[in-house]
C-alpha cells in the first residue's frame, strides 16, 4: 500500500516539475518584457521629461483610456490607447514617476508599451502559446466529398490551419497579429468554405475568400481587406478612445489619393478612425474630438478629406515625419510658424487688413525688414491666411497727376474830379499831364488863373490865401495778371496727394500791460502777427479694372483782398472752394473752372446838388471807379504707370 502512495506521489512531483520546467521560459519571457519596457522608458524619459515627473493621482473604476490621457495632457506626453482594450483602474499613486505608473500598469494588466520616437502605444499583450501537455485537434475530412468537422476548444489557430491546409490542400493565410490567437469552434460534415467562416465568425473574426486562397483577419485592424472585397462597405466601427457607441457609416478607401465617404451626423472622431486605419495612416489624437460632422465626399485626398471633417471645428492636423497629429488648434504640437513674405504690397498695416475671424486662433509680427509678416498657429489657418495674402498682393498702379493752374486777373480803376482846399503850408504846384491829368495846383498858380479870368471884366474873383491848394484828377489804370503753374503729384492707387501754396501777410498788433507797483507804469507791446491765404489741390485716385481713373478732388483757395478795416487791423480775405468727383480715361485732361470772380467798387464824394447835374459834377465831384475781374481754370491730366 505504502509502495502504491509513494509511486503515486512520485508521479505527481515528476509531473509538476515538467509543468514548472515548461512554463519557466514564460515566466523569464514576462520578466524580460517588462524589462524592456523600462529600458526603453528610461531612454526615452532623456528627450521626454515628463515621464521622470512625480505626480498624485487617485482613479476608482476610471477607464484605463480617460486615465492614461489625463497623464498625457498632465505630463505633455503623446499617449496611444488600443481602443479595444476594456479595463478600468482603480488605484492611488502618491510622489510615483509617470514612468513607474506605466510600468505598473504593464505588469499588472499585462499590458504592452510600444516606443515609436516621441510615440508611445498601450494595447493588451498577447502572450506566447505554450502547449502544457499533449492536445489533439480533431480535424476530419472526408476523402469522396472533401467536406470536413472540425472540433476545437482553445486551438492555436496556427496550427488549426496548418493542419487544415495540410488536409485540404487550399492555401489558408492569416494576418501576422493572429500568431498566437487561440480559437474554439463545432463544425460537422460542411464545406471548407462554411467551415472557415463560421470559425471566423465564432471567433470574432473577418473571412475572405479568394480565386486559389483565403484570409482571415481581425477586421478591427485591418478594415481595408474587406473593403477591397466589396469596395464601399457599410459596417459597424469600434469604439474610439473618445467616441461614443459606434455609429454605422459609408467610406471606401482606395489609396490616400482616392477616398471617398458617406456619413450623417457623425462624431468626427469615428470617422477619422475607420478611414486612417483604413489608409494605413499613421496618427495621433492629442484631444477629445466630440464635434458632429455630415460629409459626402467622392475621390478626394487623405489632407482633404482631414481638411473637410475638421473645418468648422476647433481642431486641426499637422503632419510630421508621415505622422498626422490631430487636435486643437492652439496646442503647442499643431502650432507652426511661418513667414508669408509679400511680393509687391507694403507689409506695413497689412494685418489690419486680414479678416478679425483669421487671426482669431493665431498670432501675427509685421516684419518690415524683409517686407513679410510673421504667422504662428494652426497650419490650416496660415494656408487660409496665405492664399488671402496672395489674393491682394498685386501690383498697385501709382498714378502721376499733372495739374496745370492758370489764374486770371483783369480790372482797371477810373479816377475823375477836381478838389480843393487849405493845406497848413503853401503848396507847390506840381504833377502830370499824360498819359493822365493828375495836378496839384498851388495858391501862386491859382491865383495867376484867377488874374487871368479877372482880366476879362466880367469876373472879380480875387485871390486865395497862400495855403490853398487844388487838385485836378483825370486817370484810368487798367492791368491784367496771368499766372500759370505746373506742379505734377505722383500717388499709389486709393491715396491722397496733395498740392499747397501758402501766401502770408503780416499785420501789427499792440498791447498794453500795467504793472502797478510803487507807481504805476504802462508798457506797450507790438507783435506782428501772421495771416496765411492758401491755394490747396487735394487728389484720390482710384483705378479701375479698365484702367479708368475716379478722382475725387478738392480745391480751397483763399487770397488777400487789399482792403484793410485800419492800418494795423488784419488784412480782409476771400476764400473760395469746390468738391467733385469725376470719372477720366488714362492720360486723359480735364479742366476745372467755375472759380470767377468780379468786383465792382464806385466812390465820390462833391458840392451838393452841383455833383449830380450833368457836365458840372466833372467839376464839384471826386469819383472812384475801381472792377476786377479774376478766373482760376486747373487742368488735370492722370497717368497710370505699373
Amino acid at each position: 500500500m505504502k509502495s502504491k502512495q509513494f509511486t503515486s506521489f512520485l508521479s505527481f512531483f515528476l509531473w509538476f516539475t515538467g509543468l514548472l520546467l515548461m512554463l519557466m521560459p514564460l515566466t523569464l519571457k514576462c520578466q524580460d518584457r517588462i524589462e524592456s519596457i523600462s529600458n526603453q522608458l528610461n531612454v526615452l524619459s532623456v528627450d521626454v521629461p515628463g515621464l521622470d515627473r512625480a505626480v498624485e493621482l487617485s482613479a476608482s473604476k476610471m477607464p484605463i483610456q480617460e486615465f492614461l490621457r489625463s497623464i498625457a495632457i498632465a505630463n505633455k506626453l503623446n499617449i496611444i490607447v488600443d481602443p479595444s482594450l476594456n479595463l478600468t483602474i482603480t488605484n492611488n499613486f502618491t510622489d510615483v514617476t509617470v514612468k513607474d505608473i506605466l510600468i505598473f500598469l504593464a505588469k499588472s494588466y499585462e499590458l504592452e508599451i510600444a516606443v515609436s520616437g516621441k510615440i508611445l502605444t498601450v494595447s493588451k499583450y498577447n502572450a506566447p502559446v505554450v502547449d502544457v501537455g499533449p492536445k489533439s485537434m480533431k480535424i476530419l475530412v472526408d476523402s469522396t466529398t472533401g467536406r470536413i468537422t472540425m472540433e476545437l476548444k482553445n486551438d492555436s489557430l496556427c496550427n488549426v490551419i496548418h493542419a487544415i491546409t495540410s488536409l485540404t490542400d487550399r492555401n489558408i493565410i492569416f494576418t501576422p497579429e493572429l500568431q498566437n490567437r487561440l480559437v474554439s469552434v463545432f463544425v460537422k460534415d460542411d464545406s471548407v468554405n462554411d467551415a472557415l467562416e463560421k470559425l471566423a465568425i465564432s471567433n470574432n473574426l473577418a473571412f475572405t475568400a479568394k480565386d486559389d486562397y483565403y484570409i482571415i483577419y481581425d477586421e478591427r485592424n485591418n478594415p481595408s481587406s474587406k473593403q477591397s472585397q466589396s469596395g464601399i462597405n457599410s459596417t459597424t466601427k469600434p469604439a474610439s478612445v473618445f467616441g461614443p457607441a459606434p455609429v454605422p457609416f459609408q467610406y471606401q478607401v482606395k489609396s490616400l489619393n482616392d477616398i471617398s465617404l458617406n456619413a450623417q451626423n457623425i462624431q468626427v472622431i469615428e470617422i477619422i478612425n475607420a478611414v486612417s486605419q483604413a489608409a494605413r495612416v499613421n496618427y495621433f489624437v492629442y484631444s477629445e474630438l466630440k464635434d458632429l460632422v455630415t460629409l459626402n465626399l467622392n475621390h478626394v485626398s487623405y489632407e482633404e478629406f482631414l481638411d473637410h471633417a475638421l473645418n468648422g471645428t476647433k481642431c486641426a492636423y499637422r503632419s510630421e515625419n508621415d505622422i498626422y497629429l490631430i487636435g486643437e488648434r492652439d496646442q503647442q504640437g499643431l502650432r507652426t510658424t511661418n513667414v508669408i513674405k509679400m511680393k509687391y504690397r507694403a507689409i506695413n498695416d497689412i494685418s489690419k487688413v486680414i479678416p478679425d475671424k483669421m487671426k482669431k486662433d493665431i498670432t501675427l509680427q509685421e516684419f518690415p525688414d524683409l517686407n513679410s509678416i510673421i504667422v504662428s498657429g494652426s497650419p490650416s489657418i496660415i494656408n487660409e491666411i496665405d492664399y488671402f495674402l496672395q489674393q491682394i498682393d498685386e501690383v498697385v498702379p501709382l498714378v502721376m497727376i499733372e495739374v496745370i493752374i492758370v489764374d486770371f486777373q483783369n480790372g482797371y480803376t477810373l479816377s475823375t474830379g477836381i478838389s480843393g482846399g487849405i493845406g497848413d503850408k503853401p503848396v507847390t504846384t506840381k504833377g502830370t499831364v499824360g498819359p493822365g491829368v493828375d495836378i496839384t495846383l498851388g495858391a501862386s498858380s491859382v491865383n495867376s488863373i484867377i488874374n487871368s479870368l479877372n482880366g476879362t471884366g466880367l469876373l472879380n474873383l480875387g485871390k486865395v490865401s497862400s495855403n490853398f491848394y487844388l487838385s485836378l484828377k483825370f486817370l484810368e489804370d487798367q492791368g491784367m495778371v496771368k499766372v500759370r503753374s505746373t506742379p505734377k503729384l505722383a500717388t499709389l492707387n486709393g491715396h491722397e496727394a496733395e498740392m499747397k501754396i501758402t501766401k502770408t501777410q503780416y499785420y501789427l498788433e499792440e498791447t498794453s500791460q500795467i504793472f502797478a507797483n510803487a507807481s504805476t507804469t504802462q508798457t506797450k507791446v507790438k507783435q506782428y502777427k501772421q495771416v496765411n491765404a492758401d491755394f490747396a489741390v487735394t487728389l484720390t485716385p482710384n483705378v479701375s479694372s479698365d484702367n479708368q481713373i475716379t478722382l475725387q478732388i478738392k480745391v480751397d483757395q483763399s487770397d488777400f483782398t487789399g482792403t484793410k478795416l485800419d492800418a494795423n487791423a488784419p488784412p480782409d480775405q476771400v476764400t473760395r472752394s469746390f468738391t467733385s468727383l469725376i470719372r477720366v480715361k488714362n492720360e486723359e485732361m480735364i479742366l476745372l473752372g467755375g472759380l470767377d470772380e468780379g468786383r465792382v467798387k464806385e466812390s465820390g464824394s462833391g458840392f451838393p446838388v452841383l455833383s449830380r447835374i450833368p457836365i458840372l459834377k466833372w467839376i464839384f465831384s471826386s469819383r472812384d471807379r475801381t472792377k476786377s475781374d479774376s478766373r482760376l481754370n486747373i487742368f488735370i491730366k492722370p497717368t497710370i504707370i505699373y
